[in-house]
């Protein structure tokens, strides 16, 4: 379970995450960005990390993760990788 400030939502903190990976800012986050994103947190095998994922959560496969339903697939399983939120809200690996 992330470990998350109590004042804000785990789920609002995790969407913060995912606007500040959208380099294109469209709204919605490519398996590329996510591949970027997994990256910076220091992620080994972030491109079959980022296929796996977008497997997962990618709902209507249309290659991107936006919607409630999507993010919310894509932070169940970042969960799984060990992916948590900060107190400041700063994504990073357990």
């Amino acid at each position: 379970m992330p470990i998350i400030d109590r004042s804000i939502p785990a789920d609002v903190k995790f969407r913060e995450w995912l606007q500040s990976i959208d380099r294109d800012r469209d709204g919605r986050v490519s398996e590329q960005e996510l591949r970027e994103a997994l990256r910076a947190l220091g992620r080994r095998w972030t491109g079959w990390k980022a296929a796996r994922a977008m497997k997962h959560a990618d709902l209507n496969r249309d290659s991107f993760i936006d919607g409630d339903a999507e993010i919310g697939e894509l932070m169940s399983y970042a969960a799984n990788w060990g992916i948590v939120v900060t107190r400041d809200g700063v994504m990073k690996t357990r």
